[in-house]
């Protein structure tokens, strides 16, 4: 299980990954110029401050499965 994230310096390309099976998630949060990526959603939560779980959201993502 893994989610990575590969930066190229030379491109300026940033590619992020997780595992086919799903196993380990990959968080993300874009926003006011930043660009934040973990596969623990608490470590995002810490990072960008008043940040708060959209919760409409999720009940459209859960009702999609």
């Amino acid at each position: 299980m893994f989610a990575f994230g590969f930066f190229e310096k030379r491109t300026n390309k940033l590619i992020i990954a997780r595992d086919y099976l799903g196993k380990k998630p990959l968080y993300y949060y874009l926003g006011n110029n930043k660009f934040v990526f973990s596969s623990s959603s608490k470590l995002i939560f810490k990072i960008i401050d008043g940040l708060k779980l959209n919760y409409e959201s999720l009940k459209i993502f859960y009702r999609s499965y």
